[in-house]
């Protein structure tokens, strides 16, 4: 119909003339002029918009709800529906809803005392008539907590503090290097790669090589008790000759743990009992045999059974060595190792001093060089924990045997060796 039609562009026209008035850009004159009545615009526009806002974004549950006072829902719910000409309400006021201390009142149900809003329909009003404090929930109850909780807002503000950092550090990086463009950057970033790569070739070719040399140890060990052997057989005479069986190969336990392994496990009993295997097998670690020689040599060092003594052999000299280990008076780690001046000349440090382990006894100090940081407190840790317990055997009260003769108690650890050994059976086992 021509009428409805008409009506139809008066209500569009309506609505232009309210928009541009709300931005400012329309004068009410014109509007009195125009004979329009700007409330009930406005009341349709709202009724209308929030109607939309409603079918689009329901309020369901679980998601963030806004909470608003009943009141002032009623007032607007009136001017909306144009009961006795009704104003439009003014700023929305949840004060009634909280007490002096920002938290909710006792005794207060929906919908008799507050309604819930969707996020864009609480948008919508707030954007029209300002007013609150905004009141967000979880869940359909006034007496939920927040959305935003303190412990919340403190996790977004480190993670917004963190990026800001990140991009600080990041752009200071490039102007103190002053990469401008970014086919240099890349290249520094490449070189940085490859260094890192080269760095740890370097470390893996180490352990190798730190490897071979406990292989070859071990191999050469077999063969000297070989050797004895034959020679005590011969001596006395055996008429049964030694066989050597060239298809089977002698079993040589290298399946333990390395210095830098020990170091890398967290538990402290699971690293001593590890530690003791491996100082049982034996280990290769650098010495150094004074402080005024800056070149460590590699040595094979050993706990003997009872863990009182700590011994060790090199290829230039078989004859072994050894100290007790409840002789000596401090351990320290030095990081890196400090070198003496011959003739006021400063010794030349090289990178393979930067870790190290110092047991100093009455009359010399034996210097361990330690391949990495791990390995260092792998080696402090298990060398102490053997010095006190051989420390407080010393100190035991001398016992009677059977004969009625009085011993004295030897320096050992053996009660720790063999609960270590246990441990480490069972571990096997289970494996």
């Amino acid at each position: 119909m021509p009428s409805d039609r008409a009506r139809d562009l008066v209500l569009y026209l309506s609505r232009v003339i309210q928009l541009l008035t709300y931005r400012r850009l329309f004068s009410t004159d014109i509007m009195a002029f125009l004979d329009i009545n700007f409330c009930k615009v406005r009341s349709e526009e709202e009724a209308l918009s929030a109607d939309a806002l409603n079918r689009i974004a329901p309020v369901l549950e679980g998601s963030i709800v806004f909470l608003v006072g009943s009141s002032w829902m009623s007032q607007w719910r009136n001017f909306v529906l144009d009961k006795d000409g009704m104003s439009p309400p003014g700023p929305i006021s949840n004060e009634d809803l909280l007490d002096e201390h920002g938290m909710p009142k006792k005794h207060m149900v929906a919908p008799r005392h507050y309604r819930f809003l969707s996020a864009p329909a609480w948008k919508f009003f707030w954007l029209i008539y300002r007013g609150g404090p905004e009141i967000t929930r979880n869940t359909k109850t006034i007496y939920a907590p927040t959305v935003l909780s303190p412990d919340m807002a403190c996790l977004k503000i480190q993670t917004y503090v963190r990026g800001f950092l990140a991009r600080s550090q990041a752009r200071r990086r490039r102007r103190s290097l002053g990469l401008r463009r970014p086919i240099m950057e890349r290249s520094y970033e490449a070189m940085e790669t490859l260094h890192r790569t080269e760095q740890k070739m370097q470390n893996i070719q180490s352990l190798l090589q730190l490897k071979v040399t406990q292989n070859r140890h071990s191999a050469a060990v077999t063969i000297q008790q070989a050797y004895k052997r034959y020679k005590h057989r011969v001596l006395y005479a055996d008429d049964i000759p030694v066989k050597i069986e060239t298809t089977v190969v002698p079993e040589v336990e290298v399946d333990y743990f390395t210095l830098q392994e020990i170091g890398l496990i967290d538990d402290d009993e699971t690293r001593l009992v590890q530690f003791i295997h491996t100082m049982q097998k034996g280990v290769a670690i650098l010495k150094l045999s004074s402080r005024y020689k800056p070149t460590p040599k590699l040595k094979f060092f050993k706990l003997d059974r009872i863990g009182s003594q700590l011994m060790w052999t090199c290829k230039a000299k078989p004859t072994p060595k050894s100290i007790v280990l409840a002789h000596v008076q401090r351990i320290a780690i030095e990081a890196p190792v400090a070198l003496k001046s011959v003739l006021g000349l400063r010794p030349k440090q090289t990178a393979v001093l930067d870790h190290g382990v110092v047991m100093t006894l009455a009359d010399k100090e034996v210097v361990l060089v330690a391949d990495s940081k791990c390995a260092c407190n792998a080696l402090y840790f298990g060398l102490q924990i053997l010095i006190k317990e051989g420390k407080v055997s010393m100190t035991a009260p001398n016992h009677f045997d059977e004969d009625g003769v009085m011993r004295r108690q030897l320096v050992h650890a053996k009660d720790l060796v063999r609960q270590a050994l246990v441990v480490h059976d069972d571990l096997v086992a289970d494996l």
